[in-house]
């Protein structure tokens, strides 16, 4: 008995782990498109500037551009991560949800074979 509640509480510790890689996975798109936002901002920010000095506003927006990019994939790398730490979770979830009902298969065999014998 004392093993089903272990495996229940495993259970219960991937799937608050699988609801937090979840909420970070949510918290990272919203930081992405945070960042799209404030990129967006800045190029109209450039537009207008670039009548004063098209020269030095060609640097910053390349420089702006390129850190962009450096963000981009910065979160593209974390969603990744965290894609692959769900997919670890479920299928540790699976595997221990699959050994639970094996060992509940075994415990009803072996209760049978008691009554039976």
């Amino acid at each position: 008995h004392s093993h089903e509640a272990a495996t229940r509480e495993a259970l219960q510790l991937q799937a608050e782990e699988v609801r937090q890689a979840c909420y970070m996975a949510e918290r990272a798109q919203e930081v992405e498109a945070f960042h799209a936002i404030e990129q967006n901002k800045n190029m109209e920010a450039a537009e207008r500037q670039q009548a004063a000095d098209s020269c030095q506003l060609r640097e910053s927006f390349e420089e702006r551009l390129a850190k962009g990019r450096e963000e981009e994939q910065w979160v593209s790398h974390e969603n990744r991560t965290l894609e692959l730490y769900v997919e670890q979770s479920r299928n540790e979830i699976y595997a221990a949800w699959e050994e639970q009902r094996d060992a509940t298969v075994k415990h009803e065999q072996d209760r049978f074979h008691l009554e039976t014998t």
